[in-house]
């Protein structure tokens, strides 16, 4: 809900988070499993956007960081716990999450330097934000002036 109304976007970020959560460990879960998987991280992919909207008050137009960021990284973090062990590189499910959170924040910082490093680029040619004017009316609301 977004100020007492329905958001079907919302709807449509938990379903996504859900399929990408289950992507990591597809080969691993049967259907009955990929739905219990895919509904806690849609859970955790709404949560997530809540808490980055709202809480943390950063700007996720399209949900992209909670449906790929959150739910991913806690897709790849149940690997260990939904795979048989022998089926584990490490042969180890505690030794496996290690590695799970080694790769995850490798990509946090990963895809974080090549962002700022983008968009320090990108900033230097064009202008990147909008007018304050056109922040605060919102920029998903139709400019019925110019009509």
């Amino acid at each position: 809900m977004d100020k007492g109304l329905f958001n079907p976007s919302r709807v449509t970020s938990g379903l996504h988070g859900g399929l990408v959560a289950c992507t990591a460990s597809v080969h691993f879960l049967n259907a009955y499993e990929a739905m219990i998987v895919g509904c806690i991280k849609g859970v955790i992919a709404t949560w997530g956007l809540h808490l980055l909207l709202h809480r943390l008050k950063l700007d996720d137009p399209l949900y992209v960081v909670a449906t790929h960021g959150l739910a991913g990284a806690f897709g790849t973090l149940s690997i260990p716990f939904v795979a048989p062990v022998s089926a584990l590189q490490s042969g180890s499910r505690l030794v496996q999450l290690g590695i799970q959170s080694i790769g995850i924040v490798g990509v946090f910082i990963f895809v974080s330097a090549v962002t700022w490093i983008s968009m320090k680029v990108i900033g230097r040619f064009r202008q990147l934000r909008v007018s304050a004017e056109a922040e605060e009316l919102g920029l998903n609301t139709p400019n019925t002036e110019s009509l």
